[in-house]
């Protein structure tokens, strides 16, 4: 049996949970067509007529400008225009009116990070230049709000490891400006920062590192676009380790997978640890562990049409993914698909499409590869 300590209602309870189950599959990933250019680091957008627009990248040997449409009717990929500017390590934003915003990444494999953006009209299959942030930024994170407008938050440098700037700005597309926030609060942006959208319109976000996770040091940040500020919610009662996924549930609650721990960079190893969060009370409660430690570096954590919550790929010595269910908070283990810094998208017909990367524990190198998911 398995102990976890529970923060419920104030206060701090013990709860006790039956081993792991390793549950029946109950999803299938199959191959479909290959990416023109194999790539990893890149970004992926949903488009309004249900294609998915990949862009930029690293394959290995350069920093890629180049730009493809996946059509899920014939699971085909087909060349767009190309970025004016190589970048990967981007973020990429569908915008109230069909464009995409991808700002910042950088343009060298060991730094450069950048303070430009660039805007996709899937009319025209052309780039524009957007206006620029105020700081430069990669691996950031990046939020449409509720009026349209887009929050992007941290930036991790690859000069000084772990050093990152806590700041965040909003982008106005009908304005094409930025517009710095209040502080965040946080005295890093590191690692890999995720950020939802609740049902209220506050963005919920993952800025800090492994310090701000612990009892006393704080939790989650919370923006306010109404009043362009943010707030701290209570640490989480059992350590989630740097960098953990999450993912909106249809409670409203948010779910916390994984993350990694280090002994200052030179060792890391994933964690396994999984809570949901209710971000109005601030209540934490931990939930059933996954099966495999593969919440590390270059996954994901999506969630499907149907509620559930699906965690793929990542730097693991397992091909196996999982499935969550918010009404059982159980972890199911369905087919893998062994591939690290792939993007993963919802599609409009409740499939998952998983392109490029590169495999895990594998001298393939970086992948041209891509497959879907049938929940």
């Amino acid at each position: 049996m398995r102990l976890a300590a529970v923060l419920a209602a104030g206060s701090l309870t013990t709860a006790v949970f039956p081993p792991t189950a390793h549950a029946a599959a109950s999803g299938t990933w199959s191959d479909t067509g290959s990416l023109a250019t194999a790539r990893e680091f890149h970004t992926a957008s949903l488009l309004g007529n249900g294609e998915v627009l990949v862009a930029g990248g690293y394959n290995s040997s350069a920093v890629l400008t180049s730009a493809e449409l996946y059509n899920p009717a014939t699971g085909t990929w087909s060349r767009t225009g190309s970025l004016s500017t190589p970048r990967y390590a981007a973020t990429s934003t569908t915008l109230a009116d069909g464009r995409v915003l991808v700002a910042g990444g950088r343009n060298g494999y060991a730094g450069g990070e950048q303070t430009s953006t660039e805007l996709y009209n899937p009319a025209t299959g052309k780039w524009s230049p957007g206006a620029s942030m105020a700081y430069p930024r990669a691996e950031d994170l990046a939020v449409r709000l509720g009026d349209g407008r887009v929050l992007v938050a941290g930036q991790r440098n690859v000069a000084v490891q772990g050093d990152a700037t806590p700041t965040a700005e909003v982008y106005d597309p009908k304005q094409n400006r930025w517009t710095t926030t209040g502080p965040t609060g946080v005295s890093s942006g590191c690692c890999n920062p995720r950020g939802v959208l609740l049902p209220d319109g506050r963005v919920l976000t993952t800025l800090g590192t492994s310090s701000l996770w612990t009892a006393g040091g704080g939790g989650p940040t919370i923006f306010n676009p109404a009043t362009q500020s943010w707030s701290r919610l209570p640490a989480a009662p059992v350590f989630l380790g740097d960098g953990p996924q999450i993912s909106l549930l249809p409670s409203g609650n948010v779910l916390f997978a994984g993350g990694w721990e280090s002994d200052g960079w030179s060792s890391t190893w994933p964690t396994n640890v999984v809570e949901e969060l209710n971000p109005v009370t601030g209540t934490w409660t931990v939930r059933q562990s996954t099966n495999f430690t593969s919440f590390y570096t270059g996954q994901s954590l999506t969630t499907l049409a149907d509620g559930r919550a699906l965690a793929s790929g990542g730097a693991s010595a397992t091909d196996n993914d999982e499935v969550y269910d918010p009404t059982t908070a159980t972890w199911s283990i369905v087919g893998g698909q062994n591939r690290a810094d792939a993007t993963v998208t919802l599609l409009a017909d409740g499939r998952v499409l998983t392109a490029g990367g590169i495999a895990y524990g594998s001298d393939s190198g970086v992948l041209g590869t891509a497959q879907i998911f049938q929940p």
